[in-house]
């Protein structure tokens, strides 16, 4: 007759099989869940039904009721939850940001729209453009945000904030290239933006109006849109223009003015400039940055800093 020693880790349920210090490790498993639920959503070939998820929440609930008298049917219930949980998440998300799509080419329409974002680049410039009247498109297919390239020169008066009105080609967000290249589509979508493409006409600046109904999110952003150029213009205006559009792309991420050659090195490095949130990385300019105050918040603000450079410092 085998013995079993009742207190070896083969004869006790889980976790209690576990070592003491795993035990204390597995909530870490809750975001790897998540994550994972997230994933799973994303590789679906189609939609899933908006109530998918309920089924498994219900089964989540029946196993904590269960570890009242099985404390063991309580880690199943939280994992089985927290699945649920990213599920619903990614998918809340998809269905927040749905808004129409571009369902094929548009030939040359004229269209109004609120700039919400300008990137100026060597004579060409790509607006973001929102609230938008296309010509022969009703309101309900009408995309959310367009994202336009213009080769002729900007009015001073455009920026973001302002309306302007202007004859484009548009498409729809291009699909990946090949199997498995780089979805813009699928980035577009949760941008909320529903067709690119170029200008054919110059820029033409509409009469300020009355910006009604719109959302103070957006209204926060054309508000940073508009410190970002300011800062843009203050630093190219100071500094020479190799060292100027660095420290711009590094303090608000606009990299318009970056020469190719240097624009090839930095997506060889990678280097992390590109999002205004990267600002902090600015101190990797030759010679380094730094406030009048050591605030860093302050410089990115445009407040009255120092920027250091090979010629000397500057006074912004």
């Amino acid at each position: 007759m085998v013995i079993t020693d009742p207190t070896s880790p083969a004869t006790q349920p889980f976790p209690a099989a576990l070592p003491s210090v795993e035990r204390a490790r597995l909530f870490l498993w809750l975001p790897v869940l998540f994550g994972g639920a997230i994933g799973l959503y994303f590789s679906l070939p189609v939609e899933p039904p908006a109530l998918a998820s309920v089924p498994f929440l219900l089964g989540a609930a029946v196993l904590w009721l269960a570890s009242r008298r099985h404390g063991w049917a309580l880690y199943p219930a939280l994992a089985l939850a927290t699945l649920c949980c990213g599920f619903l998440a990614a998918q809340t998300r998809s269905a927040m940001v749905s808004a129409p799509i571009l369902e094929r080419e548009l030939d040359p329409v004229m269209l109004e729209g609120e700039i919400l974002a300008l990137q100026p680049k060597e004579g060409v410039a790509r607006v973001l453009l929102h609230r938008l009247v296309i010509d022969g498109l009703e309101a309900g297919h009408t995309p959310e945000r367009v994202r336009l390239r213009i080769s002729s020169a900007l009015p001073e008066s455009a920026r973001p904030g302002r309306r302007v009105r202007l004859r484009a080609v548009l498409r729809p967000p291009p699909e990946p290239a090949a199997p498995g290249a780089f979805d813009f589509a699928r980035q577009a979508y949760f941008e909320r933006l529903g067709a690119v493409g170029f200008a054919l006409s110059p820029v033409e600046p509409l009469p300020v109006a009355a910006r009604e109904g719109v959302v103070r999110l957006v209204q926060w952003r054309i508000f940073w849109e508009r410190a970002r150029l300011a800062i843009a213009e203050r630093v190219l205006a100071v500094l020479d223009a190799e060292t100027g559009a660095l420290a711009v792309a590094l303090m608000t991420g606009i990299k318009g003015e970056l020469p190719a050659a240097t624009t090839a090195v930095i997506a060889i490095r990678d280097w992390p400039i590109s999002s205004p949130s990267q600002a902090f990385t600015w101190g990797s300019l030759p010679g380094g940055c730094s406030s009048r105050r050591g605030s860093a918040w302050r410089s990115c603000l445009a407040s009255p800093c120092f920027i250091r450079s090979r010629r000397g410092r500057f006074h912004l």
